[in-house]
């Protein structure tokens, strides 16, 4: 009987292994009831310049975060830096003393200001293209811009203009088309007036982490939404991530893109 209970329990198992290898099994979009399929999702790891503190930071602020949140912030100056270190001690209770607070702000200030930030070019080549169903471009806009220009795209006063109506303006100007795939690919750098109002909040480039046609629906996103596709102009034709690819290209940097908005002829 011990010999036979060891033969019925691997045969139970090999034949629990060739069901699930031969048998038909349901396909993720359609999970069977009370199933749940879950799939990674793509994830960009930004790396923390290196330099003095380097390891510090590491370890007291990507314990909390992600390094995205310090790589993909515009550029700002030593004192806004120091006010997020300090809101990250006194509102979130984040464990760090005075003196490795100062060392923290002295390294964001030696990498991530606008003085002394560095970026690396924009690759000619994006990410290989992922498959992207219909309405991709509302859910990669909310991960990628809303933050700063907001789930309804009325901007940040001050730092981030509004794509509510200015987006769709823009696509009326020419050159805006390409205007916008250089702004998403390449970022913008310095200030600007949009309808008495002064932008000085820094667009960080997106062509490293995003593909070509993830920029596309992103952009086709952004030029229908808010009620833009009522001021689209005629003959409009939404982005292709074949139009992105060639825009990169220009491999510009995001002072070239301010010099390209300079060029064109913006009302509002």
């Amino acid at each position: 009987m011990r010999r036979v209970l060891p033969l019925l329990l691997l045969l139970t198992l090999c034949g629990a292994v060739w069901a699930q290898e031969t048998l038909p099994q349901p396909a993720p979009c359609a999970p069977t009831d009370g199933a749940v399929w879950t799939a990674p999702n793509p994830q960009f790891a930004p790396e923390l310049a290196k330099g003095k503190h380097y390891d510090l930071v590491t370890v007291q602020c990507t314990s909390c975060h992600s390094a995205a949140y310090i790589t993909m912030q515009p550029p700002m100056p030593t004192a806004a830096w120091a006010g997020i270190v300090t809101k990250m001690v006194d509102t979130y209770g984040a464990p760090i003393d005075p003196a490795r607070q100062a060392k923290i702000v002295e390294y964001l200030s030696q990498h991530y200001t606008p003085e002394t930030i560095k970026r690396a070019p924009v690759p000619a080549v994006g990410p290989p293209p992922i498959p992207l169903p219909p309405g991709s471009g509302s859910r990669l806009y909310g991960q990628n811009c809303g933050g700063c220009h907001q789930d309804d795209g009325s901007g940040s006063q001050a730092f981030y203009p509004p794509l509510k109506t200015h987006a769709a303006n823009l696509l009326k100007v020419p050159g805006g088309c390409t205007y916008l795939a250089y702004v998403v690919l390449f970022g913008l750098g310095g200030q600007f007036q949009l309808n008495g109002q002064t932008y000085a909040g820094a667009m960080p480039p997106m062509g490293s982490q995003l593909s070509d046609n993830e920029i596309a629906a992103i952009l086709n996103f952004v030029a229908t939404a808010w009620g833009n596709d009522k001021r689209l102009p005629k003959g409009f034709r939404k982005y292709t991530a074949t139009e992105i690819g060639v825009a990169r290209q220009a491999g510009l940097s995001a002072s070239d893109v301010m010099i390209e908005r300079a060029k064109m002829s913006i009302q509002h």
